[in-house]
């Protein structure tokens, strides 16, 4: 446990030897993937100590409103088989969330309610985890093609290590200090973004054997590729597609 600290304080201060150590050691991915899973329930305890505080919605809540919508849409004037067709809809709705407000969970509403939010918010770092993994995937392709020479194994330890700086984000991650802080929440939202992009730059010019300069335009050309190139020529692609067919 003291080294799981030391090694965050550690990569904190964009200590290269730790970074490097941890980059190239068979066993730096358990060390990388705790310190993402740590920070990752850290910062989204927030949202947990939220959910809690505003106990459980009805179960039936969404039905309601697309109820009344419903009713809204049969006050104006339709034609008489859609006015029929929608009646009959709106019935349907009225009997499930009828059904669904008399349901009560084994364990009682409240109970069956914490339960989930806990698990929501262990499941949380997975979600997180996904995206990550797939960002540093594209950026490991951009890096190769940049003439990189890490393995992707190296390359994955050294970019978990970059989501550490995100721990600036627990305050603000609870709604009641989020709007007390105003600003300041901003800013340390612009730290934390930085700050991992200087751990992973460190991280890259060790695993990859490139140099600041390279490692920047790695970050930057995946950035412009994944978010404006590639969906642009979906965009394109998909209406050549239509042309096609209509």
């Amino acid at each position: 446990m003291t080294q799981i600290f030391s090694d965050f304080w550690n990569i904190l201060k964009l200590d290269g030897k730790v970074i490097n150590k941890i980059g190239d050691d068979k066993a730096g991915l358990w060390t990388s993937l705790r310190l993402f899973l740590v920070i990752s329930l850290f910062i989204t305890f927030g949202g947990l100590v939220a959910s809690l505080s505003t106990g459980p919605k009805a179960v039936g809540n969404g039905l309601v409103a697309l109820e009344t919508r419903l009713d809204q849409l049969l006050m104006r004037r339709l034609p008489s088989s859609l006015e029929n067709y929608v009646t009959n809809f709106s019935e349907k709705v009225e009997s499930i969330s009828t059904t669904l407000e008399q349901y009560r969970p084994p364990l009682g509403r409240e109970a069956s309610y914490t339960i989930r939010s806990i698990g929501k918010w262990l499941s949380a770092p997975l979600t997180l985890l996904g995206a990550w993994m797939a960002a540093a995937l594209a950026v490991f392709l951009v890096a190769k093609i940049l003439k990189g020479q890490g393995e992707l194994r190296n390359h994955v330890n050294v970019f978990l290590l970059g989501f550490t700086p995100q721990i600036l984000l627990v305050l603000s991650s609870f709604a009641f200090l989020h709007s007390a802080l105003g600003w300041v929440g901003g800013i340390l939202a612009v730290v934390a973004f930085f700050w991992s992009l200087a751990v992973l730059i460190a991280g890259m010019r060790n695993v990859h054997q490139i140099t600041v300069g390279k490692s920047i335009a790695v970050l930057v050309v995946t950035f412009l590729v994944f978010a404006f190139l590639l969906p642009a020529l979906l965009i394109a692609l998909a209406s050549i597609i239509a042309m096609i067919v209509l």
